[in-house]
C-alpha cells in the first residue's frame, strides 16, 4: 500500500486486506497480534481476534489497489477513532490529488527506495505501481527503467537538480528532483517531478554547436531519440546508457545506414559532456593527403598552401567533447600511427610542429566493416584496434529487429508531414505490418528515404502498402544523346559468350560496375588503392561501394 509510511508510525494497530490474505501490518498490529499477521489468510486473522478492541472495517475505494484497511481501535478510545478518520480522509485526498497531475511525482526515502508514485508516473516507465513501490532508484537505473537517476544526484548533491531522462521505452523525461530535510538538516525524503518532452520540438541536447567534420563544417540538429522497441535494441540502448556514464572508448560496428552516427550522439548526449562539442569525422571523405592535418592541425608554412597563421585541427576542435571517428576503417597506415599514439597518451604533435599539445577527448570510433579480418590482413594496425574497442556495440540491421521498423516508419512520416507543411498522415496497421515484413537493406535510411517519398508524393491522408511499394520502386529514366558519354567501340570491349536476356542495357551495366567494384575491394587494401586502380577518385568509389553495399576497404 503506497501510504504504509504515514499509517506506520500510528499507535493504533492497522492492517491492510488484499486478495483474502494480509499484505501488510504497522507495527503496532505486529504487537498486538500473538504472530506477525502479515502473509496469514484473512479467516485465520478474523478467527483470533484479541479481545477488548473495536474492529473497523474501510474499503479503500480511492487507491489502484483493491482492498480494504482494518483498524483495531480500544473499545474506550473514541477520540483516537476520530483521528484516525481525519488522516485516512487527508491520505486519500491527497491521493487524489497526485493522481489528478498529469506530470509524474516520484517519491523515495533517504535511501533511495521507492515510497510514493502516481499513475502518471507508473504509465511513463511502463510498470504498475505495485512494481515501483519498494525498488531502489539505483536498481531501476541499472535496470535501464530510466537513466540517469535524478534521486541519486540529489542524494549525493544534497541539493535541487534537473536533468534530460531516457526512459527504457525511448521517451525523454524533463526531471527535477527536490530534497526534503529534517530539523537536523538530513535529507528523509527525495521528491521528484517529470514531465514527457518526447513529442516536443526541444532545442539540441548539445548546447554548443556541435560540427560535421566534413569540408564545409556545417552545423547538423539536434539528437534524435533512439527507437528500441526490440530485445536486441534495448540491449543496444542499455549498454550505450551504461558507456555514457564513464569515457571509455566506444567501437561501434554495423551495416550502413543501421544509425550509428545516431548512437554516437547518443552517448556524448547523455554524457557529462554533453555541454561540449560532438566533433564528427567522416574518415572516408577527407582525401588520404589532407588527412592528417584535417585531423591534428598544421603549424604555418607546414606545407605548400598551409595558412599563414596555421590551423587548428578537429581534435582540437573536441576538447572537452566527444571526437567521432565515423568509417573508421578507411584511415591509412599513416594516420592510423598517429591517431594510435594520441588515443595512448591524449596528446598529438600538428603537422609542421614540434611541441605536442594535450586535450581532453572522449573517442568514439564507428565502422560497417570487419576490423578483426583487416587487423589479421595486416590492412589495420592490431594495437589501435585493441584500444578503440575497448567497448564494443554492435547495432543489428533492422531486418533484424522488426519491432523497431513500424515506429521508425510512423515517427518518420510525423516528422516530414511538420517538415513539408503537409496535412497530418495516418498510417494503418495493415501498412506497418508491411513495413516490419520488409527486408530493408538500407537499413534506417532507406526507411527514412521512403518515408519522404510518401509524404512528398501521395496526396491522400491515409498511407497504404499500396503508397508504400510505390514509393519504393526506382523510377527509370534514359539520357538524351546531346549528353551521352562516349564509348569504346564494341569490338574493343569484351564480349560474354551469350548475351542474356531478360535484363535491360541499365541492368546489366550495373550489374557489370558491381562486379568490378566486388573484385577491386577483395584485391585492394583501401579505397584508396581501388580509387587509383580504377582511374576514378577515393570518393566516388566510397559512394559507388554504399551504393551496391559492398564492404570496401
Amino acid at each position: 500500500m503506497e501510504s504504509t509510511a504515514l499509517l506506520s508510525v500510528l499507535d493504533t494497530p492497522l492492517l491492510w486486506v488484499t486478495q483474502e490474505r494480509v499484505a501488510w501490518a504497522n507495527p503496532a498490529a505486529n504487537a498486538l497480534f500473538a504472530s506477525a499477521p502479515t502473509g496469514r489468510p484473512w479467516q485465520e486473522i478474523t478467527q483470533n481476534l484479541p479481545d477488548g478492541y473495536t474492529y473497523r472495517l474501510h474499503p479503500l475505494t480511492a487507491t489502484t489497489q483493491a482492498g480494504m484497511l482494518m483498524e483495531c481501535i480500544p473499545k474506550a478510545s473514541d477520540e483516537l477513532w476520530r483521528e484516525v478518520q481525519r488522516l485516512a480522509a487527508e491520505n486519500r485526498e491527497l491521493e487524489q490529488i497526485l493522481d489528478s497531475c498529469l506530470d509524474e511525482v516520484f517519491v523515495t526515502d533517504a535511501d533511495g527506495r521507492t515510497v510514493r508514485v502516481n499513475e502518471a508516473a507508473a504509465q511513463m516507465y511502463g510498470m504498475t505501481r505495485e512494481e515501483l513501490i519498494g525498488q531502489s532508484v539505483y536498481e531501476l537505473e541499472q535496470a535501464g527503467v530510466f537513466y540517469p537517476s535524478v534521486t541519486s544526484m540529489v542524494l549525493r548533491e544534497k541539493k535541487r537538480v534537473s536533468v534530460l531522462q531516457t526512459t527504457r521505452s525511448g521517451r525523454r523525461l524533463m526531471a527535477s528532483a527536490n530534497p526534503v530535510f529534517d530539523a537536523d538538516g538530513n535529507i528523509v525524503q527525495v521528491v521528484t517531478s517529470a514531465k514527457d518532452v518526447t513529442e516536443l520540438d526541444l532545442p539540441p541536447l548539445i548546447p554548443h554547436t556541435a560540427q560535421r567534420a566534413d569540408a564545409e563544417g556545417a552545423a547538423f540538429g539536434p539528437t534524435i531519440t533512439l527507437v528500441a522497441e526490440s530485445p536486441r535494441m534495448q540491449s543496444v540502448l542499455k549498454t550505450a546508457t551504461r558507456a555514457a556514464a564513464t569515457d571509455v572508448t566506444v567501437l561501434i560496428l554495423g551495416e550502413t545506414g543501421v544509425g550509428k552516427n545516431r548512437l554516437a550522439e547518443y552517448i556524448h548526449a547523455h554524457s557529462r559532456r554533453n555541454g561540449q562539442p560532438f566533433v564528427r569525422v567522416d574518415c572516408a571523405s577527407i582525401p588520404e593527403n589532407l588527412l592528417e592535418s584535417e585531423l591534428f592541425g598544421y603549424e604555418p608554412g607546414a606545407f605548400t598552401g598551409a595558412g599563414r597563421r596555421g590551423k587548428p585541427g578537429l581534435v582540437e576542435m573536441a576538447d572537452g567533447g566527444t571526437l567521432f571517428l565515423d568509417e573508421i576503417a578507411e584511415l591509412p597506415p599513416t594516420v592510423q600511427s598517429k591517431l594510435l599514439q594520441f588515443v595512448q597518451e591524449q596528446s598529438f604533435t600538428r603537422v609542421g610542429g614540434v611541441r605536442p599539445t594535450r586535450v581532453n577527448t572522449r573517442i568514439v570510433a564507428a565502422t560497417n566493416r570487419d576490423l578483426r579480418s583487416m587487423v589479421y590482413q595486416g590492412t589495420f594496425r592490431a594495437d589501435l584496434y585493441y584500444r578503440l574497442s575497448v567497448l564494443p556495440i554492435a547495432i543489428p540491421p533492422l531486418r533484424e529487429r522488426r519491432e523497431d521498423a513500424s515506429r521508425l516508419f510512423r515517427e518518420a512520416v510525423d516528422r516530414y508531414a511538420r517538415r513539408f507543411g503537409t496535412s497530418p498522415r495516418t498510417v494503418t496497421r495493415e501498412t506497418l505490418r508491411c513495413i516490419e515484413s520488409l527486408p530493408w537493406p538500407g537499413n534506417i535510411r532507406q526507411l527514412e528515404n521512403v518515408a519522404q517519398r510518401v509524404v512528398l508524393l501521395s496526396d491522400i491522408a491515409v498511407i497504404t502498402p499500396h503508397v508504400v511499394r510505390q514509393a519504393m520502386e526506382e523510377p527509370t529514366w534514359e539520357t538524351d544523346a546531346q549528353w551521352e558519354i562516349p564509348h569504346p567501340p564494341v569490338s574493343a570491349v569484351r564480349q560474354p559468350a551469350q548475351l542474356p536476356t531478360g535484363q535491360t542495357l541499365k541492368e546489366l551495366l550495373e550489374e557489370y560496375e558491381r562486379h568490378i567494384l566486388a573484385q577491386a575491394a577483395t584485391s585492394h587494401a583501401s579505397t584508396y588503392a581501388m580509387a587509383k586502380a580504377l582511374g576514378i577518385s577515393q570518393s566516388s568509389v566510397v559512394r559507388k561501394l554504399r551504393r551496391y553495399g559492398i564492404g570496401g576497404r
